[in-house]
């Protein structure tokens, strides 16, 4: 066989890839060598152009994210290895921009098909297949055969992407898509044989993978350092989300950086590169470039950033941050916010200085900046010498005055002249406008170096600037002399200003011939004011001639419509106070307008591109959006100071009247009942987000005197928005909510975010401030209807200002909350009227004696909190109403829903136990007290009682009242057979929860997302594992199916990554106990679920959690690889305070323990790219120990199996001896675990157990409080009393005693992740439970102990069969304490060997624990891993020193 010369290898892939490239041209009429596509260079660019199809498709955003994870899948292999095609091919079609280009245009040919859109969706994800079988050569050395094939499977994909979109262009496509339910790209015939083609070519690269394997090998030798690094990669990545997470850095910034670079002419800025060297090469910390706007700072900032974080300064290269602060944006107005962006840039370059971060962030406030600047910045850059690191802080000048100042007083502290012993090794470079000086001046920093930027300097930048913009347009292409006289002229006359320079090229290009270009370069003015004065005008002229060109009134009022919209366009983008998008503004101009306002996108991009730009952003819920700017910051200096001068302008004034007009019209709209919602009703909730958040901003500054004919339309909002009960909800919003663990909602109610403004000021003159601004807002006769109300009213008070704005609401509310015409089932207003009621009595009442702000500070901590008892009695109390029974029933429903389920019960049963009341209330009435009766008796554990009021409810509820959905029925059916089961009724239980299942698949409701969760729930608390069988069998089924209404990407892989994410408990005792080992199918969804777990955020989800369940049942279910993969992650991760982290160290030491227990067996260890774990102190006294214990025990070594308990012990006396007795818990339990696992432990077992035991019924008096029991007279001594009178030697009553534990709604001390290991039930409470006393993890439930066999012995020991070994003993903890096992508080009873029992104070028996287990002077020597290395006999010996290290 012949070998060919490189280049001609190289010549054979290109020609390849050139043929591809013209034969796509000939299927589709469309050249890949367009400029458009050729400017597509990456996923980010792929992802901007993406979103410009989000109106051509329904559900668009739902559909995005799996059509772009497909789309950047095909793209992979491109960017991989597009170099292997070279010379001019790959000049003139770059692969990965062809392929980009081509997906695209595929795309935009589905235009308003959505079938046709997710066919290409399933296209695309064909390709990715293909794609990923490529992926594993990345960074291998190829063969020339291998080259081949990948270039011939690039080709393939591009042909694939040509005949598909020929598809699109034939008249019979759509036809085909109505008709057919399969893919009618995929199945076309040259499709389909593309595909066949890539099927041949991977199998023949699998024929070549035995040939390529040195070559791998060799790769894989040379990858194994990166690979042993890769845990501590992984760590740092996970510090830096904790710290991502405490600093909150303003994306923004980034975007701006972003912007600028892409705009800025490679190669400028190059004048200033010898005075920056020579400046860095000094001492002296700051520099100060600065200049008028206009002049290219911002540019000149990103040359630098550039330039530094290159080492093109330096020998090397320091650690570079920026911050651009800008004018328009509230988050870039901030000094503070810039501190701690620039603080995370820093700590994504620097692992130490991240750490230095991370105990910042848990110990001080990120909001101090002065905190910030000494205790982090100069403390860290002080002390690591040998880091230089750079800020480059842009704008400086656009930042806010106050915070300016505070920076500036920082910099003179920190940096004296002449001071270089103690400066921190910090590097800024400021830059701003002159106007700057006089601040720094102020601060004693007229020393800083300097740097003026202006004609002199940037000319050169600024010619070539012009040239190029003038270069490409047609105008000039026969007259190359004209074009460069035009340059230079246009250079000269800028006088370095750039925005200068950019209207004239563009009036330039609006000319014809050379004498007009030559004027408008001699008659535009110098200066941005007098330029935007002049091409205002011109705008103006031009708008205005439009309409006078066409001679008739219509065309004439419709240029005045336009440049009316061209104002208010303008206005709101220099006034908002975060960009907004062209949705938003699109909603704002209908609102004022009151008419739909066409191509505003359009004339943005073309008419008026000389007052605005696009920019690149991410709007409140994280999505890639484009916001509207002004081209540049001094355009918003000259709006905002500029008197009107001419048609085109911006009345700042006006404008804040027209955002708070906007604003309240949203509030109202967004809360219009539904019945009057017509079916064109504008969808105002893209507006919501700015309103929520600027509403208090534009009130303050808006004022009615200058709001002109709009002062009147926003007394009207303000009236409708005050005194109108329909749209209350602007204030307080109902809402509908569920619990964990229960099946039906229910409703309540809170304060909305605008409305905090007034009903959470901090003090009393604040708050009458503030509704002073809304009450100078209404016009005389309305304010006046205000004030006489609020003096008439009983209900209201003339007081204050606050008690006259809110003189109806208080009326409203009163009403609402206690004397409505019924009780509807979705009224959810008593959540949250109680404290406002009081809040609004509070500032009625001035008492000179006290402190006038008294009351206000008892009720500020209850914003976040639940409502207290009393402030709901003395909130009913206010108007004197009689106590009817509506009064009692409101009053329970408020008590229910700030859950004092106690008090709420006592209110319910006045009603019932009193036949008069029962009788005054209707039916409908009736219905939601027994419904809210059975939920707050749940929630105390009667559930007996809870199930009579819940049938009863269901019996009296009137034949309108049906369920507004077959959802709400299945609910009722499930809330009603767990309330069967809790009270003792199973069979009729199952029989219900059975009917829920028929009604669920009767139902057409759930056409992608039944809730099939709740099934899981019900058949989990039943104990029907054959019925969970059932439900996750049809589930799989209906995910895997073809159901055309469930959006494609919502398969069986998503659904179970989700659920297991809603309720990763539910989801793993499913799997554990139907899921087959042979089941490969849910098995792989599963791992890539576990792998999906890296792409959450710590502070929204609990990752451990999720890792450590996914990797056990994978692990249980024979994926031992990957379970070991997963204990090892969720051990070795790290976890800060911001992390959703409820049980992470429960679960690392599960982890830990789980790998300890496999390194002991005799099981295979598969080989794992974690190992060998580092083992800190921690591991000491971890639960690892336990299972050493174990293991060492039954190998006759009880000497060291004692032994190694013994940290365990030392860390538990620790805890018992702090100050902090709410570490005790811990330490008893970790203790009882300890003694379990010891055998010669028996009496201090049982101490341990006693103060479990004793801690757990403390929390169930908080529900049996006898002197608020209503029935104390009829049930005795309530349920600890009559629990309390079991006998320990009566098992079944025992167990019986135990249940009504676990039927409280409540968690009592218990290790988080003990589970039953037969039905995996979670322990609530320590009593009724069977522990192995030889596996420290294995435990029986009481009911699963009843259905195996369970013996007795003499010791007191029982045998659970089939939970681990039938020879291991079980250790029964018993019932609820008896009277006579009780011992003084601070006590515990010890039983010794012999039989006698005896009280002994807690600090007795630490101590003689302390001297026992002789914990004083306690250590491993080397840590629990080299001890382990010492007395493990082999094999385990060298299994531990594969696994483990110290």
């Amino acid at each position: 066989m012949a070998i060919l010369p490189a280049n001609q290898r190289d010549d054979k892939l290109s020609s390849l890839w050139q043929a591809a490239c013209t034969d796509y041209a000939n299927e589709t009429g469309t050249t890949l060598s367009d400029e458009e596509l050729r400017s597509l260079r990456g996923p980010e660019d792929l992802s901007r152009q993406l979103d410009n199809e989000r109106n051509n498709f329904e559900d668009f955003r739902v559909k995005r994210r799996p059509l772009l994870h497909a789309m950047q899948t095909v793209l992979v292999p491109f960017e991989s290895f597009g170099d292997l095609i070279a010379g001019v091919a790959a000049a003139a079609f770059p692969p990965a921009s062809s392929i980009m280009g081509a997906m695209l245009l595929l795309v935009r040919a589905a235009r308003k098909v959505s079938e046709a859109f997710d066919m290409i969706m399933d296209l695309f994800r064909k390709l990715g297949h293909f794609a990923l079988r490529l992926d594993s050569y990345k960074g291998v050395p190829l063969s020339e055969g291998m080259k081949v094939i990948i270039v011939k499977v690039l080709v393939n994909f591009l042909r694939v992407c040509a005949v598909s979109q020929k598809l699109f262009r034939k008249g019979s496509l759509k036809a085909r898509l109505t008709k057919w339910a399969k893919n009618a790209i995929v199945e076309d015939t040259e499709v389909s044989s593309l595909l066949g083609e890539l099927e041949e070519l991977t199998s023949q690269e699998h024929m070549m993978v035995s040939a390529h394997g040195l070559n791998i090998t060799h790769q894989a030798f040379r990858n194994t350092e990166e690979l042993l690094e890769r845990d501590d990669r992984r760590r740092d990545q996970e510090k830096l989300e904790k710290v991502k997470a405490a600093l909150h850095p303003v994306s923004a910034s980034s975007k701006v950086l972003s912007f600028i670079n892409e705009n800025r002419i490679p190669g400028s800025g190059s004048w200033v590169e010898d005075r920056l060297r020579t400046w860095w090469q000094g001492t002296q910390p700051l520099l100060w470039l600065h200049g008028g706007p206009g002049v290219g700072k911002s540019h000149l900032a990103s040359k630098i950033i550039t330039g530094l974080s290159s080492g093109e300064f330096s020998a090397t290269a320091p650690l570079v941050a920026s911050f651009f602060c800008r004018n328009n944006d509230v988050d870039l107005r901030s000094v503070n916010k810039a501190l701690r962006t620039l603080v995370w840039q820093v700590a994504t370059q620097s692992p130490s200085f991240a750490t230095r971060v991370e105990e910042f962030c848990l110990k001080e406030d990120t909001e101090n900046t002065y905190d910030m600047w000494r205790k982090l910045l100069l403390e860290s850059l002080t002390e690591t010498p040998s880091v230089e690191t750079c800020f480059v802080i842009d704008g400086l000048d656009e930042a806010e005055p106050e915070e300016l100042d505070v920076l500036a007083s920082l910099l003179e502290k920190s940096f004296s002249e002449g001071d270089t012993e103690t400066r921190p090794h910090l590097r800024i470079v400021l830059l701003s406008r002159d106007s700057v000086r006089p601040v720094l001046e102020a601060h004693s920093l007229d020393w800083i170096p300097e740097i003026e930027v202006g004609n002199n300097e940037n000319k050169n930048d600024l010619h070539e600037y012009v040239s190029q913009k003038l270069q490409t347009t047609k105008m000039f292409r026969s007259a190359p002399d004209l074009r460069e006289e035009i340059v230079k002229e246009v250079s000269r006359e800028a006088e370095g200003l750039w925005e200068w320079a950019n209207l004239v090229i563009k009036a330039v290009l609006r000319c014809r011939t050379k004498e007009q270009i030559q004027k408008i370069i001699r008659t535009t003015p110098r200066g941005i004011s007098a330029m935007l004065s002049q091409e205002l005008q011109r705008l103006s002229r031009e708008l205005s001639l439009s309409g006078e060109a066409s001679n008739d009134d219509y065309s004439i009022e419709e240029a005045a419509t336009q440049i009316d919209q061209l104002n208010v366009l303008l206005s709101f983008v220099t006034l908002a106070q975060k960009p907004l998008t062209f949705r938003q503004l699109e909603i704002m101009l209908q609102i004022i307008f009151k008419e739909e306002v066409l191509n505003l996108e359009d004339d943005i991009r073309s008419l008026y591109s000389s007052l605005f730009q696009i920019r690149h952003d991410v709007d409140e819920y994280k999505w890639e959006t484009d916001v509207v700017i002004l081209r540049h910051s001094s355009f918003y200096d000259y709006f905002r100071t500029s008197q009107k001068s001419g048609l085109i302008h911006v009345n700042v004034e006006q404008t804040e009247a027209n955002f708070l007009y906007v604003i309240l019209q949203t509030f109202r709209e967004v809360h219009k009942p539904r019945s009057e919602l017509g079916p064109e009703e504008l969808y105002l909730g893209d507006v919501r987000p700015y309103a929520d958040k600027f509403l208090a901003w534009h009130l303050m500054r808006a004022t009615p005197e200058a709001a002109g004919q709009r002062r009147e339309d926003i007394s009207t909002l303000f009236q409708d928005l005050f005194i109108q009960e329909k749209y209350m909800n602007w204030l307080v919003t109902v809402v509908q909510m569920r619990d964990f663990a229960k099946y039906c909602f229910y409703p309540s109610s809170h304060v909305s975010d605008a409305a905090e403004f007034w009903l959470y000021a901090e003090d009393r003159i604040t708050t009458n401030e503030r509704a002073d601004l809304v009450l100078n807002w209404l016009l005389p006769e309305t304010r006046q209807r205000f004030e006489e109300n609020a003096r008439s009213s009983e209900d209201a008070s003339d007081t204050c200002p606050f008690t006259v704005l809110f003189s109806f609401m208080v009326c409203s509310w009163f009403r609402l909350w206690l004397t409505p015409d019924e009780i509807k089932e979705d009224d959810g207003w008593p959540a949250a009227l109680p404290r406002l009621l009081k809040l609004y009595s509070v500032m009625a009442t001035v008492d000179e004696e006290s402190d006038e702000n008294e009351g206000l500070k008892k009720l500020l901590p209850m914003r976040w909190g639940n409502t207290g008892v009393s402030v709901i009695f003395e909130a009913a109390e206010l108007h004197k109403f009689e106590h009817t029974a509506m009064w009692h029933a409101r009053v329970a429903q408020a008590l229910l829903l700030q859950y004092h389920h106690q008090e709420a019960r006592e209110q319910f049963r006045a009603i019932l136990d009193d036949d008069k009341m029962a009788d005054a209330l209707n039916e409908q009435d009736l219905s939601v007290v027994h419904r809210d009766l059975a939920r707050a008796c749940t929630e105390i554990g009667r559930h007996e009682e809870a199930l009579s009021h819940m049938e009863l409810a269901e019996s009296i509820r009137l034949p309108g009242d049906e369920d507004h959905s077959d959802q709400d029925r299945v609910g009722r059916l499930l809330n009603l057979a767990q309330l069967k089961y809790r009270a003792k009724q199973r069979e009729s239980a199952i029989s219900t929860a059975n009917e829920a299942w028929q009604e669920l698949l009767a139902s057409r409701e759930h056409w992608w997302y039944p809730e099939f969760l709740s099934f899981f729930d019900i058949f989990l608390e039943l104990r029907q594992p054959q019925l969970l069988e059932t439900v996750l069998d049809y589930a799989a089924k209906h995910f895997e199916g073809t159901n055309s209404e469930r959006p494609k990407y919502m398969d069986l892989e998503y659904y179970i990554f989700d659920t297991f994410n809603d309720k990763p408990r539910t989801m793993y005792s499913v799997f554990q106990i139907v899921l087959k080992e042979d089941d490969q199918r849910c098995l792989s969804h599963l791992a890539k679920a576990m792998k999906k777990t890296d792409t959450l955020t710590k502070e929204d989800h609990n990752i451990a959690q999720l890792k450590y369940l996914i990797a056990t049942v994978l692990f249980d279910k024979g994926q031992l690889d990957l379970g070991i993969q997963g204990w090892c992650q969720v051990f070795t991760a790290a976890y800060s305070p911001t992390d959703n982290t409820w049980g992470n160290e429960n679960y690392r030491e599960r982890s830990l323990a789980h790998l300890v227990e496999l390194c002991l067996s005799d099981t295979d260890i598969p080989s794992s790219e974690s190992f060998p774990i580092t083992l800190g102190t921690a591991a000491d006294s971890s639960d690892a120990c336990l299972i050493i214990s174990s293991w060492l025990q039954n190998h006759g070594d009880p000497n060291n199996a004692r032994h190694v308990l013994r940290g365990r012990v030392k860390a538990c006396v620790a805890l018992l001896s702090d100050d902090d007795p709410t570490n005790d818990e811990d330490a008893f339990i970790s203790l009882f675990k300890t003694f379990m696992i010891d055998s010669g432990s028996e009496e201090d077992l049982g101490a341990a157990l006693y103060w479990i035991k004793q801690d757990n019924e403390r929390l169930i008096k908080r529900y049996d409080d006898e002197e608020r029991d209503a029935e104390k007279s009829k049930d005795g001594a309530g349920l600890v009393g009559s629990l309390g009178k079991t006998n320990l030697e009566d098992n079944s009553e025992d167990m019986n005693s135990a249940d009504s534990l676990d039927a409280l709604n409540i968690w009592f001390t218990c290790d988080a992740l003990t589970m039953c290991s037969i039905c995996t039930q979670q322990i609530k409470s320590i009593h009724g439970w069977y522990y192995c006393r030889s596996c420290p993890y294995k435990t029986c439930c009481r009911e699963c102990s009843g259905k195996h066999q369970r013996i007795g012995n003499s010791s007191g020991l029982y045998k659970c069969l089939g939970v681990c070994d039938d020879e291991h003993n079980f250790f029964y903890t018993g019932g609820l304490l008896q009277t006579a096992e009780r011992v003084p508080d601070g006590m515990v009873p010890v039983v010794s060997s012999d039989g006698d029992r005896n009280a002994i104070w807690i600090e007795d028996w630490k101590d003689g624990l302390a001297k026992k287990w002789e914990t004083a002077d306690f250590t491993f020597d080397g840590g629990l891993s080299a001890w382990c290395i010492r007395v493990l006999p082999e094999p385990q010996r060298t299994r531990w020193a594969t696994m483990f290290k110290s």
